[in-house]
């Protein structure tokens, strides 16, 4: 049971540990337009009516790693409609730039917990 413990404990550790490496530091940054109409683009295909999206709060930052890695980062909230044609409220979201410049979503939260904030840099 003590191994149990251990072996369950490791795999929590394990699953806390960035791939990136440790966070040297943050750096807020202002968006160019390209880059914001990239953000728009891959949130606003994410949803059930993507010409309905509606944006605001959209900030980020560059974070730097010890191993060197640097990654552009980007959150905001979007409202859009459902299937039934209601708008479904502002939701949160957050992603990253990839090397060849098109934004990434990671995580649109459906409960707009914030939770998405969390990942993305806070002024």
């Amino acid at each position: 049971m003590k191994y149990l413990a251990a072996f369950v404990l490791a795999l929590f550790l394990a699953a806390c540990v960035s791939p990136y490496g440790n966070e040297v530091s943050r750096q807020a940054q202002k968006f160019t337009k390209q880059q914001e109409n990239s953000i728009m683009y891959a949130v606003a295909y994410n949803l059930i009516d993507p010409s309905s999206a509606i944006f605001r709060n959209i900030r980020g930052g560059t974070i730097t790693y010890d191993t060197g890695i640097k990654r552009i980062i980007a959150c905001g909230e979007v409202n859009g409609r459902n299937r039934f044609g209601g708008y479904t409220g502002f939701q949160t979201f957050h992603g990253d730039f990839r090397s060849d410049g098109s934004f990434d979503v990671v995580n649109i939260d459906g409960y707009n917990n914030n939770s998405s904030f969390f990942a993305c840099y806070q002024p």
